[in-house]
């Protein structure tokens, strides 16, 4: 049973077919995670979603608000602190408070993920021409 006024937030992270999802941290309204996440982003202008939610053991989880960020924002040879205001799940600001969000965002070329891109193309046309 959660104390009056507390949640148990997690945060789903989603970047294109990627997902990962927080810790719980229990009887909170100011977690603190400090964990990291990798993802791949094949696209550069992609767009990671972020949901935060009151985890409700065998019920329904209670969805506390969202935000999405453009990955340019995160373009930086060193990592960027941001901020950005939990939202409504159709993206507007509109109604109660939902709080904030600090993540920080390191964008790292990783040319492994090119490398594999030439294989497959190259894989391609030698099977189809």
């Amino acid at each position: 049973e959660e104390e009056e006024g507390t949640s148990d937030p997690f945060v789903t992270l989603t970047l294109g077919k990627h997902k990962h999802k927080s810790t719980v941290k229990p009887k909170t309204l100011t977690p603190v995670w400090g964990e990291e996440f990798t993802m791949p982003a094949a696209d550069p202008k992609g767009v990671l979603k972020l949901v935060m939610e009151d985890s409700d053991f065998g019920l329904t989880n209670d969805f506390m608000g969202m935000c999405s960020v453009a990955l340019k924002k995160g373009r930086a040879p060193k990592p960027v602190k941001m901020t950005f205001k939990l939202r409504r799940k159709d993206g507007q600001n509109a109604g109660k408070k939902r709080g904030e969000i600090d993540i920080v965002l390191h964008w790292r070329y990783n040319p492994e993920l090119d490398e594999g891109k030439s294989k497959a193309t190259k894989k391609k046309k030698g099977l189809f021409g």
